[in-house]
């Protein structure tokens, strides 16, 4: 009920406000389809049955997407990331289970290990959407933010990465 006010001030305080919009309206299907396929693979059950990720779990994603303007300074240390989002990733869902809206698959250790690589994946993923969802709304030639996201997507591919070596 809250998340319609808590997106509107962060969109108000935020110095990039149309590049955080987009990134919200990206990670709502990435989180809506991350959550249904671990429903479907059976990493977890939902307490009312659902085969899909509810509402209420969507809104977890954009909640999480609030807080990564608190830890840019982080976006660059990837093994930073890794560690981070593999121990706290599966913790809403450990939370979430405590209070029965959800339910591991046993033994409990496998599962939430492969959480935890699953969310060690995911984190750095989600700061690179993040990045080129704010490209993506930088003022161009084209003022097309599809187009816009293709050439960030581009230029971000040709980059190279943390510990890659440097090509001349």
């Amino acid at each position: 009920a809250m998340l319609p006010v808590w997106v509107g001030l962060h969109l108000a305080l935020s110095p990039t406000p149309v590049g955080e919009l987009l990134f919200f309206v990206l990670l709502a299907p990435v989180g809506f389809v991350v959550d249904s396929l671990a429903i479907k693979f059976g990493l977890f059950t939902m307490a009312d049955g659902t085969a899909w990720a509810p509402m209420w779990l969507v809104a977890m994603w954009i909640l999480l997407g609030l807080t990564y303007e608190s830890m840019l300074s982080w976006r660059r240390k990837t093994w930073l990331l890794l560690l981070l989002g593999g121990l706290t990733g599966p913790l809403s869902y450990v939370w979430c289970e405590a209070v029965n809206l959800l339910t591991y698959t046993r033994p409990l250790y496998l599962t939430l290990s492969f959480h935890a690589v699953l969310w060690a994946l995911l984190t750095p993923a989600l700061f690179w959407l993040r990045d080129l969802s704010l490209m993506a709304v930088r003022p161009r030639a084209t003022s097309q933010p599809v187009a816009n996201l293709l050439a960030a997507l581009e230029r971000e591919l040709r980059e190279p990465m943390d510990g890659d070596p440097k090509v001349p």
